[in-house]
């Protein structure tokens, strides 16, 4: 599973590599990742690991590398989640799925080598444009479904849906990412409590049993709702119980959205998962036949 390095390759200063137009800013590339990895700036930063823009030197292309924290005492725990991603991101290729390349084991780290989206996550798009029009919701949304369908269909469950989790690639297509809470699922139910509270579907948060497949609706639900109206319907802040409350009733929506777009919201945040619309019924629904991609 891991590409090992030996420690004697110590991480060098190495020659700058010339920035290119398309990426603005200071790219200095100044530390090498063998066998040939060089690092640039960090892309993003989380409490286990650090994703940085790195240079390939053999294919020539730029890739984003998750740079997991160094292994202490508990780093069993740490290694444990690490393989439950590489093994949920092995062998799963889809065009609208961030692809993993390899992961290496240097030293006392590990680095996972993965697709590079230029554009960033799909939050800090809508923080900077605001509410998308439905036909660009319909488009991005249309992407996340064909994605989740192919995990769904492997049996695969994300259980981490969020805007900071979907990626936007070079060609301006959604990609999902960050499958560190991903589990297969065949007929058993889940139970561990993971993700955001702001996302997870009330029959997670409240420690439940649950279907990771409904609770992933329950997340792109929270999605397409943050493309058509700017923000989040639900706080993940306060007590467990008001939160809880709180997704009991639909969230209001603009007098602007369609009237189909609005039963696509309900049926997804429906607070009883048995009565939420699957991802057949979304594709199926009059408001996604105008942007659904063909699956390649």
């Amino acid at each position: 599973m891991y590409t090992t390095v030996s420690r004697n390759l110590v991480a060098r200063t190495v020659r700058p590599f010339p920035d290119l137009p398309q990426y603005r800013g200071d790219h200095r590339f100044d530390l090498f990742l063998p066998p040939s990895y060089l690092f640039g700036h960090t892309l993003g930063d989380g409490e286990f690991a650090t994703v940085r823009l790195a240079y390939n030197l053999r294919t020539e292309t730029y890739v984003a590398i998750k740079c997991f924290k160094p292994r202490s005492g508990q780093y069993m725990m740490l290694d444990e989640q690490i393989m439950r991603e590489l093994m949920a991101t092995k062998g799963l290729t889809h065009q609208h799925i961030v692809r993993t390349y390899e992961a290496i084991l240097y030293g006392n780290r590990i680095f996972m080598v993965m697709e590079y989206c230029p554009y960033g996550d799909l939050r800090k798009y809508i923080n900077k444009t605001g509410a998308l029009a439905e036909v660009a919701a319909r488009r991005f949304f249309g992407q996340l479904c064909l994605g989740v369908q192919k995990m769904h269909n492997l049996d695969l469950v994300h259980r981490d849906l969020k805007l900071e989790n979907i990626l936007i690639d070079a060609n301006f297509k959604l990609k999902i990412g960050d499958l560190g809470c991903a589990r297969r699922q065949m007929d058993k139910q889940l139970h561990t409590v993971t993700g955001s509270y702001a996302y997870g579907a009330p029959e997670l948060v409240r420690g439940d049993h649950y279907n990771g497949k409904k609770a992933d609706m329950w997340s792109l639900g929270i999605i397409l709702y943050a493309m058509v109206v700017g923000k989040l319907p639900y706080t993940d802040k306060g007590r467990l119980k008001k939160m809880l409350k709180d997704r009991m009733k639909i969230p209001e929506f603009p007098l602007t959205l369609s009237v189909q777009c609005c039963q696509i919201l309900s049926g997804l945040l429906s607070y009883d998962p048995h009565n939420r619309l699957s991802l057949d019924e979304i594709i199926r629904h009059p408001w996604m036949e105008v942007g659904v991609e063909t699956e390649l």
